[in-house]
């Protein structure tokens, strides 16, 4: 039986729904997370003022004076700030994985619904990636050869690079985006460092720094994954039924008997 896809509701689901929900997680994370740590700053001196003046109400001791407290203040701040901080940078790389899952999540739907018979929608030796793209192929439609691939690509490596840590992805990723690999707040002065041996804690904004300009990137590579594959499959879909109406072939699984 020729592979039937059906342009005329996947084309618009792949934008209108796809695409949407990829566009609407990183504005929420642009919009009502991040903001959240714009103030750190102001958060991180309210801080040591309260820690000086906290010490400063102490009974006096002959060993402790208020520029010991002044010290200890600004350390809490420092610490303060630098906890943030780590917990911003985490939910920017926990982000980035978390959209290439989801994208993940999109493709299977669509294998699941349209490329598989209902009968092994929930086979998983054949529900993956690997088998939708083989079957794309044999008709023609290349998802890799789409414009697109090379950064979704290498957002796949940072999703198993930030989950996992050090390995093969990892790896693959310093040849690709060696940015990655360097703090920010060091960049500017010591470019080259920040390219640690191995990835220990990515979830904890550590040895890993995606940014929002990133996420913004990802977000627009895998919007035009989408409109590019509905102009893929939509001459595939004439050419299939044409050929069903010549072999007598069965007709075409559609999504509603999916």
């Amino acid at each position: 039986m020729h592979l039937w896809l059906d342009p005329n509701f996947w084309s618009r689901h792949f934008v209108e729904v796809f695409a949407a929900q990829l566009n609407a997680f990183v504005d929420a994370i642009e919009r009502r997370v991040l903001p959240g740590f714009d103030s750190i700053d102001r958060e991180a001196r309210e801080a040591a003022q309260r820690e000086y003046e906290r010490l400063g109400r102490m009974p006096a001791n002959d060993s402790f004076d208020m520029a010991d407290a002044a010290e200890q203040a600004v350390d809490a701040g420092i610490a303060l700030y630098q906890a943030l901080w780590g917990v911003r940078q985490a939910l920017l790389n926990l982000s980035a994985a978390a959209l290439y899952h989801l994208f993940e999540q999109q493709l299977l739907l669509f294998h699941r619904r349209q490329v598989l018979h209902p009968s092994n929608q929930n086979d998983l030796s054949q529900v993956s990636f690997e088998a939708l793209k083989l079957a794309l192929a044999a008709v023609g439609v290349h998802v890799n050869s789409l414009p697109s691939w090379p950064i979704i690509e290498e957002l796949r490596l940072l999703a198993n690079a930030v989950k996992h840590g050090e390995g093969i992805s990892a790896a693959k990723l310093r040849g690709v985006r060696p940015q990655f690999f360097t703090d920010p707040s060091i960049a500017s002065t010591l470019p080259t460092i920040g390219l640690p041996k191995s990835i220990n804690m990515p979830l904890a904004g550590q040895d890993i720094y995606v940014t929002r300009a990133d996420l913004a990137r990802y977000s627009r590579a895998l919007t035009n994954f989408w409109i590019d594959l509905a102009a893929a499959i939509t001459p595939h879909a004439d050419q299939a039924q044409a050929a069903q109406q010549l072999d007598g072939a069965d007709p075409p699984i559609s999504k509603t008997d999916a």
